[in-house]
């Protein structure tokens, strides 16, 4: 039985199955890209996000002081003039800037941009699970065995991309913050989207109600009847001389 599926849905599936996996093969390639910036890097900063618990009012990319002594070589960025106000729903009270650190080891460097390229490989896998469902949605075709499945791998790449992939640049967060001398202020702790949990579970749904519209296939009947003369249909009997 073939679904009843609108022209309108059917085209934007055909368009969207390619279209997603060409955004996810230059976000993995932009994020690779990136992720690779620190072995062409002569000059050894790391830019890190960095929870500020208070200002002074300082305007923005300005060096970072602590109780009027700067820290050598170390500058903040994302600061407004005048304040810092709070635009970051998850910050408390102040927000999140970002802190340009210099010295920074392979290590916070990997880390600090590593969120481009998980989000990149996230959408790409997602992109090539789709593609098959997208297309028997383009051709008007019912929905086969696996597609239920490939749409919760769609679900993993969301909390992959979408929370896990925020967290890690905190990582370097924390090594650089560890290696400041007194860091008044400031905290490595991340905001946590929650929402892309909530996301992925919607998705497991869709998975599931997938899945069970999938049609069963009928059972294969075995052809041994056919071929073993030993086995009669019922009421029938043999002929005897």
């Amino acid at each position: 039985m073939r679904p009843h599926v609108s022209r309108g849905a059917r085209r934007l599936a055909a368009v969207l199955g390619p279209a997603l996996l060409v955004v996810g093969l230059v976000g993995t390639a932009v994020g690779l890209y990136q992720w690779l910036a620190p072995t062409r890097d002569v000059m050894g900063e790391v830019a890190v996000p960095m929870r500020l618990h208070s200002s002074d009012g300082l305007g923005a990319d300005l060096r970072l002081e602590v109780g009027l002594v700067p820290y050598p070589e170390v500058r903040v960025s994302g600061v407004r003039t005048g304040g810092l106000p709070d635009f970051d729903h998850y910050s408390e009270p102040l927000g999140i800037v970002m802190v340009h650190a210099p010295d920074a080891s392979l290590a916070e460097q990997l880390f600090s941009r590593a969120d481009v390229l998980v989000r990149g490989i996230a959408l790409l896998v997602a992109a090539v699970a789709l593609l098959p469902v997208l297309r028997s949605i383009a051709a008007g075709s019912p929905f086969r065995p696996g597609h239920g499945r490939r749409v919760q791998v769609v679900a993993v790449c969301v909390v992959a991309g979408a929370y896990v992939g925020p967290l890690l640049p905190w990582r370097a967060s924390t090594s650089v913050l560890e290696r400041l001398p007194d860091p008044y202020g400031m905290t490595a702790n991340p905001p946590h989207h929650v929402e892309a949990l909530v996301i992925a579970a919607l998705v497991v749904l869709v998975g599931a109600v997938v899945r069970a519209g999938t049609p069963v296939p009928p059972p294969t009947t075995s052809s041994s009847a056919v071929r073993n003369p030993d086995i009669h249909p019922p009421g029938a009997g043999r002929v005897t001389s």
